[in-house]
């Protein structure tokens, strides 16, 4: 006898992708998330949902939407692309950066409100920037970012310090779909000065946060500031 989640599968689309789909929502999605969106793939409304969540229909459609993207984003991914590790994430952003592919940029970067700005669209506006003079949050130059790169690509790591793990909640305080993500999908890169948070969406990873990217030019020339501006210090 088929299982209520057998009995979806069989309805929607070629068997190989349905699969996919399913492993991805069994083995990446959080608890929430994976309910949530399985009761909407059974047609229920989302006001039931709600009700058997003990949570609303606002909180279930932001679920369900991030749900989605997880999705997606895995169902896009087939094997190891680039941004299946942050410093391959980073070397994507880097990429699309010099080949003044903007729009493209969007992409590696979580769709998401942080500290109040569309993060998506701050990170562009400072690419295109590309000022080998700024400091601070979000500041970028392609040539600061290949200078982490090649010294500190490797040294991003999962297990956050006390310091970072409330930072980190201050940081995503106003995006409910950050918040519902396992805190073990979250990397750091904390190099001096330098802080890049990432998150693994489905198995690839985007872009949280970062600032002093250029740090490490900054001192090749002579140039680095006493104290950053907006710097998150430990």
């Amino acid at each position: 006898m088929q299982t209520d989640d057998e009995q979806n599968r069989c309805t929607v689309g070629p068997i190989a992708l349905v699969d996919e789909m399913y492993r991805i929502i069994d083995a990446e999605l959080t608890e929430k998330q994976r309910t949530a969106l399985l009761a909407e793939l059974k047609g229920m409304p989302l006001e039931e949902i709600g009700h058997r969540m003990g949570s609303n229909r606002n909180a279930i459609v932001m679920l369900g939407t991030l749900a989605i993207t997880f999705l997606t984003t895995a169902l896009a991914v087939r094997g190891v692309e680039p941004s299946a590790t942050p410093k391959g994430l980073l070397e994507t952003i880097l990429k699309l950066s010099k080949a003044k592919e903007y729009d493209e940029l969007k992409s590696p970067v979580v769709p998401v409100h942080v500290e109040h700005r569309k993060l998506e669209e701050t990170v562009v506006q400072e690419i295109r920037r590309n000022d080998e003079n700024s400091s601070g949050d979000f500041a970028y130059s392609d040539l600061g970012l290949e200078m982490v790169l090649k010294k500190h690509g490797d040294a991003f790591q999962s297990e956050l310090s006390d310091f970072w793990n409330k930072e980190l909640k201050v940081l995503i305080k106003d995006s409910l779909d950050l918040k519902e993500i396992a805190w073990d999908r979250y990397q750091l890169l904390d190099e001096g000065r330098i802080h890049i948070v990432v998150v693994r969406i489905g198995t690839s990873y985007k872009l949280v946060f970062w600032e002093n990217v250029n740090q490490l030019l900054k001192e090749s020339r002579g140039t680095a500031p006493t104290k950053a501006s907006g710097e998150h210090k430990k």
